[in-house]
């Protein structure tokens, strides 16, 4: 265990010695798999489903500030929509102008859960964001990992309808395809049960996480999952989406992982070491548990240097 301590130690003091350049890499490798995600799920838009743009779109996204990547995003996501359709693509962008406005205006701070939040879903994991937005973010997160959430299943519900768009888009009424285009959002039950669910389980890992318990992070890890878990498995028998039941687990298997390895990176504390300390004002008494940090410091290798003589030294 001590071992992994010091892995953890290093990879700090390296990230530290070269913050800069750490945060070019994880913002270049954000922006790349973003709209890479975007062109193979979208891609209306033949002339953007090019790889060229993209290297090119993130190398811009990686000198700049996070943000600047989560606006990119919307805007190629809006070029594709206007691609498939002008309907959807005014509903995209009024869609994307309330959170975009919430987003800026609430939470700038969390643009890594706006762009991660969606492409969770991708991947499978969703569940891992309302979690690390409790133990990582303040309220306030909550709004990037809402916005994500609902933009996902927006984009979801335009890709499943999109041949049915084109085909109305060809020769059947405009009001149909605006129909269907806003059902995305406001029919969308399961959109709004698993919005529910994302908010409370985003609650009560933030409550719990900054609770004096001891281990309240690996508490509030665990309540988090397990009540995420069992409100899906909920939803998933009630509307009969027994298909949804194991990639679920596998996704909570998973993201509890993930989640174990963020509390391990940031927040390690030495329980056997607890200490309690009581003073007082003119007015109040104060109760303080103080719990020191687990920190293993790495060794550090000394290099002797060995210099032979200088044979040239002058003779007597």
């Amino acid at each position: 265990m001590a071992k992994l301590y010091e892995f953890r130690e290093a990879i700090r003091a390296f990230c530290g010695k070269y913050e800069l350049y750490v945060k070019i890499v994880i913002r270049f490798a954000l922006a790349m798999a973003a709209y890479f995600m975007i062109n193979y799920n979208l891609g209306y838009m033949d002339r953007l489903n090019n790889m060229a743009i993209l290297v090119v779109l993130a190398i811009i996204s990686a000198l700049l500030p996070v943000n600047v990547t989560v606006f990119i995003s919307a805007v190629l996501v809006l070029l594709h929509l206007y691609a498939l359709h002008l309907e959807v693509f005014a509903v995209g962008a009024v869609l994307f102008l309330v959170i975009l406005l919430l987003y800026f205006r609430f939470a700038p701070a969390y643009g890594f859960f706006s762009l991660l939040t969606p492409m969770s879903f991708g991947v499978g994991i969703p569940y891992l964001m309302p979690v690390s937005s409790g133990l990582l973010g303040s309220p306030s997160a909550f709004i990037s990992v809402v916005g994500g959430t609902v933009v996902y299943y927006f984009l979801s519900g335009v890709k499943a309808s999109a041949g049915l768009i084109s085909t109305n888009s060809k020769g059947g009424s405009e009001v149909d395809v605006l129909e269907l285009t806003l059902g995305q959002i406001f029919s969308n039950r399961e959109m709004f049960i698993v919005l529910i669910i994302f908010l409370a389980t985003a609650v009560i890992v933030y409550l719990l996480r900054r609770s004096s318990q001891d281990h309240a992070w690996l508490v509030a890890i665990a309540a988090g999952f397990i009540f995420n878990l069992i409100s899906l498995l909920v939803v998933y028998v009630v509307f009969e989406h027994l298909a949804m039941i194991v990639p679920l687990i596998i996704g909570e298997v998973i993201s509890t992982l993930i989640a174990l390895g963020i509390q391990f990176m940031v927040f390690s504390l030495d329980y056997s070491r607890v200490e309690r300390v009581q003073f007082e004002d003119d007015e109040y008494y104060y109760y303080v548990k103080a719990v020191p940090k687990l920190y293993v410091p790495t060794e550090q290798k000394k290099v002797k240097e060995f210099h032979k003589a200088d044979s040239g030294s002058e003779e007597e």
